[in-house]
């Protein structure tokens, strides 16, 4: 199921069928063929980046939960005008406050996830190593520990290393980031544009400008420009 490639599936589905266990026990190899008939719905060798790098249904699950335990108050409405009651009231306030935090960058997910992407691609500063820029929107990023280049294409987020195959925003999309000043849009919400984005949401009419949402540090109005991180300050080489 977790195999990262269509060869790599196909030749642990070979070694289990031809395995003592397959052989001992028909019931587990007519399972395990059945599920190998529907291998595209489910397996990870053929799922693309539409993942965003989740492959879970923990989103599924934390919207449940937070409608019950938040918006209902882990209590049973008793008709439908309590239910809209709980969620046109509760539910609201709740994402609203919630937003308003994200605006006014109390939430440090974002930034730290950033912050460590970085740390993992200080490697092309150090060892010589250049990203090549192929056409306006794809690049090759020389790996870490082999002489492979990986493929980025930022318009869509998606790398064909292990991590950002499936549209999870990795160290190689992170240093085109900070070298091009090109925004995937996987990439971690730190700006200050992004942030009055979700404010408008928030708020609506009743907004700060984007200004009020502005860094105190660099004051710059550029998307590239991020809180935390001079992305200006790259000795990376790359032609």
């Amino acid at each position: 199921m977790r195999s990262s490639s269509v060869e790599q599936t196909e030749l642990t589905y070979k070694e289990a069928c031809d395995s003592p266990t397959s052989k001992k026990y028909g019931n587990w190899r007519t399972y395990l063929q059945s599920h190998w008939e529907r291998r595209e719905l489910w397996r990870i060798a053929w799922r693309g980046a539409e993942m965003c790098g989740n492959h879970t249904n923990n989103y599924a699950e934390i919207t449940v939960r937070l409608y019950k335990d938040i918006g209902l108050s882990i209590c049973t409405p008793y008709n439908v005008t309590a239910l809209v009651d709980f969620t046109c009231t509760v539910i609201e306030k709740y994402y609203i406050r919630r937003l308003r935090s994200f605006a006014k960058s109390h939430e440090v997910a974002p930034r730290l996830l950033l912050e460590a992407l970085l740390k993992k691609a200080v490697y092309l500063n150090t060892d010589n190593r250049h990203i090549t820029r192929v056409t306006a929107f794809t690049y090759l990023v020389p790996s870490e520990r082999s002489d492979e280049k990986y493929e980025v294409d930022i318009s869509v987020g998606i790398c064909m290393c292990e991590a950002g195959k499936h549209g999870k925003f990795c160290k190689h999309q992170v240093e085109i980031w900070k070298c091009f000043s090109c925004l995937p849009p996987n990439a971690p919400e730190v700006t200050a544009e992004a942030r009055h984005r979700i404010a408008v949401l928030a708020l609506g009419d009743e907004v700060e400008p984007l200004s009020f949402y502005q860094p105190l540090r660099n004051g710059g109005d550029q998307p590239s420009q991020i809180n935390t991180v001079d992305i200006n300050d790259s000795n990376v080489r790359y032609h």
